[in-house]
């Protein structure tokens, strides 16, 4: 499934873009996030990871494959809505078995949560590069890919995966990337 948020305060709640579902729809609702903002207040990123802990838990009956969590932030995080701490609620996700992947500028709070949930951090800037998101992906397929077929109950760097290169589309931005034939590749 796929999530997004912006800031509560803002009346910007989760989002569930797409629940369980063939790969194909999950990345397309992928594609459909258009990353922006940062370097303003400080947003609600607790209260949203939260909400996606709570759809691990709706969805746990339905699946017996592991469940990874990548999520990417701008900015430093206000406290949750429910008064948990970064740690608590790492906790909680390093109780669900979820491997965790945290992309965002690293900051004592969101370093907390990822701590406490025993997942992966990877640094990135408000305006990343296609080629170092290109980087981070590559990596975390690479680490999830082992992680999973090690049994293991974190993820563990991994020689990065094979992706194929990005578009770049005549802006500079990297642009999204058919998959040809009945293949799939990376993410």
């Amino acid at each position: 499934w796929v999530q997004t948020h912006g800031d509560e305060d803002y009346r910007e709640f989760p989002e569930l873009l797409a629940s369980p579902a063939p790969i194909n729809r999950a990345v397309q609702a992928v594609r459909s996030i258009r990353f922006g903002g940062g370097g303003d207040a400080c947003e609600t990123h607790l209260s949203a990871v939260e909400t996606a802990i709570d759809q691990l838990g709706r969805f746990a009956g339905e699946t017996t494959r592991r469940q990874a969590m990548l999520v990417f932030l701008t900015d430093d995080t206000k406290p949750a809505r429910s008064g948990r701490s970064a740690e608590a609620i790492g906790g909680r996700l390093r109780q669900c078995g979820v491997l965790f992947y945290l992309i965002c500028q690293p900051t004592r709070k969101l370093n907390q949560l990822c701590e406490a949930a025993d997942g992966l951090l990877f640094e990135i800037s408000n305006n990343p590069s296609g080629e170092m998101l290109h980087k981070i992906a590559s990596q975390i397929a690479g680490s999830v890919s082992y992680s999973v077929s090690t049994r293991s109950s974190r993820p563990v760097h991994a020689p990065p995966a094979v992706l194929p290169p990005p578009v770049v589309r005549p802006d500079g931005e990297a642009g999204e990337r058919k998959l040809l034939g009945k293949g799939r590749s990376g993410r």
